[in-house]
């Protein structure tokens, strides 16, 4: 079987199944990046990121996708030593 769970529609919470970051709901996220271990700079730059997105004048399904990206860079910025090829083909 595995440890791969899958999720469906709109999912609230800090963190899902196996650690992944769930960024669509902004305060949920927020705290999740506050209590995380990244550099303080850092956390608040992600913070302002998910701000921005839900300000932006993006329709929802982008929005959700823009979140869920910022998500999978917050759960690899967490990890001891990020993957920095990882960082670069998500930002940019």
């Amino acid at each position: 079987m595995g440890d791969k769970i899958k999720v469906g529609g709109n999912v609230s919470g800090g963190v899902v199944g196996s650690g992944t970051i769930n960024a669509r709901d902004i305060t949920k996220y927020s705290e999740t990046v506050n209590k995380s271990t990244i550099d303080p700079d850092l956390k608040k730059v992600l913070v302002a990121a998910r701000q921005a997105v839900e300000m932006s004048g993006l329709n929802q399904t982008d929005k959700t996708d823009v979140s869920d990206d910022l998500g999978r860079i917050t759960q690899e910025l967490e990890k001891e030593n990020p993957e920095p090829g990882f960082i670069r083909g998500h930002t940019g």
